[in-house]
């Protein structure tokens, strides 16, 4: 199972919900946990019976510390205790199923063009993911502005077309190409991320503005959602949408004025 995927059937599906993470000052910890929902029954059986298990890869951007926390074996949740002293700032944590041995996998609910043959899954590959959680270690400091977005391929939009799936009260802005695209824009966001912010983030970010602005920019979104990240950002920011806003300045500053941080790459520079 994977986010909007339907491998296992529209009904069926894994969702990670994070607790509120919390801090053990006395032990100088960060406490997370989360909680998985799995209503595929092949999926939850080969938890129980031990098959697979419930993970999360927990991973510090800041400091680059990175931990894999695992359940107790038939358990549906997953916590951690992670050093304060590894981490600092921005903090993600991807869900995940995965195979705990070699074993020879039947899933009941699987989409009809997969067929009816058992699959032979290998330890350590994944039955499930969910989404990654994004937050900051201090809760008066929002999330940043790019943490709301998440790429994802898709095979239906134009070959190097990006098209952004702006729901309001999603967790996240859905940034979608296919496969050839979305395997260029991976790498570019991952090796030059000051750049991918104003080329990948600035229009879709302006898209959202314009739903909040056009919405209710005074409404309530939940805590998950990617409009309640950027009500918590715009009010520490101390900026007001209205519908008279410059959108393209207000995005640059939720951005935390990306173009200030672009550099030019004095090697090749010379070499022209």
């Amino acid at each position: 199972m994977r986010p909007y995927a339907d491998d296992y059937g529209d009904s069926n599906e894994f969702k990670a919900v994070l607790r509120e993470p919390s801090v053990d000052t006395a032990n100088d910890l960060l406490l997370v946990s989360l909680d998985y929902k799995i209503t595929s029954g092949s999926v939850l059986e080969s938890v129980r019976s031990g098959d697979s298990v419930c993970v999360a890869m927990f991973y510090c951007a800041s400091t680059l510390y990175r931990e894999l926390l695992k359940a107790e074996p038939g358990e549906c949740s997953v916590q951690g205790q992670i050093p304060l002293s590894a981490v600092y700032d921005r903090i993600e944590i991807h869900p995940s199923i995965v195979a705990m041995r070699d074993f020879e996998y039947r899933p009941s609910e699987v989409h009809k063009e997969y067929g009816t043959s058992a699959i032979e899954i290998k330890k350590g590959q994944p039955l499930a993911t969910d989404e990654a959680w994004h937050f900051r270690l201090h809760k008066n400091d929002p999330a940043p502005a790019e943490s709301i977005f998440t790429l994802a391929r898709n095979d239906d939009v134009d070959s190097g077309l990006l098209r952004a799936n702006v729901d309001i009260g999603e967790r996240y802005i859905r940034l979608e190409a296919d496969s050839e695209t979305y395997a260029m824009i991976k790498s570019y966001r991952e090796h030059d991320v000051d750049t991918a912010i104003v080329s990948l983030y600035l229009g879709p970010l302006m898209e959202g503005l314009r739903l909040l602005v056009d919405d209710d920019a005074e409404q309530i979104w939940p805590d998950h959602s990617w409009a309640a990240t950027l009500q918590s950002k715009l009010s520490q920011l101390g900026l007001v949408l209205t519908h008279d806003s410059n959108l393209f300045e207000v995005a640059q500053r939720l951005l935390e004025l990306p173009y200030s941080r672009l550099t030019i790459d004095e090697t090749d520079d010379k070499e022209n």
